[in-house]
Formats: C-alpha cells, structure tokens, sequence
C-alpha cells in the first residue's frame, strides 16, 4: 500500500447529526477539514509546510457511505468542476492545477456547494464557510 492510501485511510472525520458545519483538525503534520450532510461526506486535508514529501493534499469524499469512485463535480456561485477520486480519492497532484484551485474556491463559497457523483447531487449548505490552508 503507498503512503497516499495509508495516509488517506487515516484522516477519516466523525459524522454528525446536526447541521452541516465545517470542522478542522491537525494530526502529523497536517490540516484537515470535513463536512457531512446528508449522503455526502468531505474531507480536505492540506499540507502547506510541505510536511511530507511530497505535500499531502487531497480530498476524500463519501455518498452514502460508500467511497466516491470516478468523477465528482463541484459546483457552486456560477462555477463548476469535475475532478477524479480513486478509492475516494482525489490528490492534488494528479488533479490540473486549475481545477484543483477552482474546487477549493467552490467548496469555501459561503452559499455553500453542490457535489454529484453518479446522477446523484448532494446540495451542502455548511453554517459556516470554510478557511483553510491549502495552497
């Protein structure tokens, strides 16, 4: 297993049950942001400082509880991505930088987002917006 899959294994969020909120943790190293509503659950895990090598930066997302595989499209205030997860996973560095910056302003949008994977969307309305580290 590389060190991708073992460390994106690891940065896994507890859902709630409450509103959508954005919530962030550091753990080795890195930063980490989650959000779940409803069938949705996504995690942003950035590693500014460059902690390892190299930077860990990716997002992992959940439908139902099952891992996102394919693609995902974000969308949000006039602007829409689709990006590839693998196993849940979508690394910045096999994602074109331009995309990858467009999803992180997508999901840090304070009207909130739309993510769909398979014909099936998921509107998240977090009651705040998202300050992360990301570069």
């Amino acid at each position: 297993m590389n060190n991708y899959a073992i460390l994106a294994a690891m940065i896994l969020l507890p859902a709630t049950a409450q509103a959508a909120t954005w919530t962030s943790g550091f753990q080795r190293g890195i930063n980490y942001y989650g959000v779940k509503d409803g069938a949705l659950e996504l995690t942003l895990t950035c590693d500014p400082n460059g902690a390892y090598s190299p930077p860990q930066n990716f997002m992992k997302a959940f439908m139902d509880g099952r891992v996102v595989d394919g693609s995902g499209t974000l969308q949000s205030d006039g602007q829409t991505v689709t990006i590839g997860f693998e196993q849940g996973t979508a690394f910045k560095q096999e994602t074109e930088d331009g995309a990858w910056k467009m999803a992180l302003s997508i999901i840090s949008s304070p009207e909130g987002f739309s993510f769909t994977h398979n014909n099936q969307s998921v509107k998240v309305t977090p009651s705040n917006q998202l300050q992360h580290d990301c570069k």
